[in-house]
């Protein structure tokens, strides 16, 4: 879901990258495929960069065939639900979503690697192969940036079920 240490510690999730990482190359030595979930705003917004980067390399250097991407969103009554309404943690602002994922895109080096960006809670829902699409969706999500007034692009989410995004 990230690759940077601190967001999988801060959402509870009892492991590293390292160790996802181990884990994830012994799939591979066993030749088992495996899909990989990122989860944007994991860090919050002042490490977002941070994430993008370190969640790129991680599956840059395990190479799975599936990247599957979402939100951060929380449901009342989990622990970040409740870390959202005190101010504990921030969400990102749409634009921040936007930025974060442009720069993981920036970042992953794979080519044999489907992007599925379809969870309802993205921003821009999208989808292709990396060896041909990358350019695609990149483009895709600076066409959205540019077409949101200010105070969208300032704005927290609107959510609703599944933690889907109405923009």
């Amino acid at each position: 879901e990230s690759g940077l240490d601190s967001a999988l510690a801060g959402l509870n999730k009892g492991y590293t990258a390292a160790d996802a990482q181990a884990e994830l190359l012994r799939l591979k030595a066993a030749g088992i495929d495996f899909g990989a979930n990122v989860i944007f705003g994991a860090a919050g917004p002042a490490l977002r960069a941070e994430n993008a980067v370190k969640t790129a390399e991680l599956l840059n250097r395990t190479e799975p065939y599936l990247i599957f991407t979402g939100t951060i969103h929380a449901d009342r009554g989990c622990p970040l639900y409740e870390q959202l309404q005190s101010g504990a943690f921030t969400e990102n602002t749409v634009e921040e979503y936007l930025e974060e994922e442009e720069l993981f895109l920036q970042h992953l080096e794979l080519e044999n690697c489907f992007y599925f960006g379809l969870h309802p809670s993205n921003i821009v829902p999208m989808s292709g192969p990396l060896s041909r699409d990358s350019d695609v969706l990149l483009q895709k999500l600076r066409e959205v940036r540019s077409s949101l007034s200010a105070s969208q692009l300032r704005s927290k989410p609107k959510r609703y079920g599944e933690g889907a995004v109405i923009l």
